[in-house]
């Protein structure tokens, strides 16, 4: 979940909603957290201590947990919901979560920066589909959705 994409969101979890409801399926909601220069900031010449990026990463969890709940609370309240926060790159999360749950059905929005969103979204979409057993169902930005 891009934090700063709050729109997005909203829409990805709206159209995820509606499938769950009318099919009586469970939503699972998940996002993957990484730190941007983790391995550099782990090397131990730079002096950051395990202990301190233990506490940098599970202050990213708790506040990305936060907004993934403000989220379902806002946009299913109708509904169970389960929360993850994987650390790791979107594409390898998006699809261990997908295993792990048993999802039939994968929605998803863009996982790149926007000028480049359109061939990294279809390419993600090719890489799950492909190797996998569900279906993914992409919510673009302006709210279209391609399955």
């Amino acid at each position: 979940m891009d934090v700063l994409d709050e729109d997005l969101n909203v829409r990805i979890v709206r159209v995820a909603r509606r499938i769950a409801t009318s099919s009586g399926a469970r939503l699972h909601i998940a996002h993957a957290s990484s730190i941007l220069g983790e391995s550099v900031l782990a090397c131990p010449i730079r002096g950051v201590s395990r202990e301190r990026l233990w506490e940098l990463r599970r202050g990213i969890r708790l506040e990305r947990l936060a907004l993934l709940r403000a989220l379902a609370d806002a946009e299913a309240p109708d509904l169970d919901v389960t929360l993850s926060v994987v650390r790791g790159r979107p594409g390898p999360t998006v699809r261990f979560v997908a295993e792990q749950v048993g999802a039939d059905l994968v929605v998803m929005g863009p996982l790149s920066p926007p000028p480049l969103r359109g061939v990294v979204l279809t390419g993600m979409a090719e890489v799950l589909i492909g190797s996998t057993g569900y279906s993914v169902l992409l919510v673009g930005e302006r709210g279209d959705v391609f399955a």
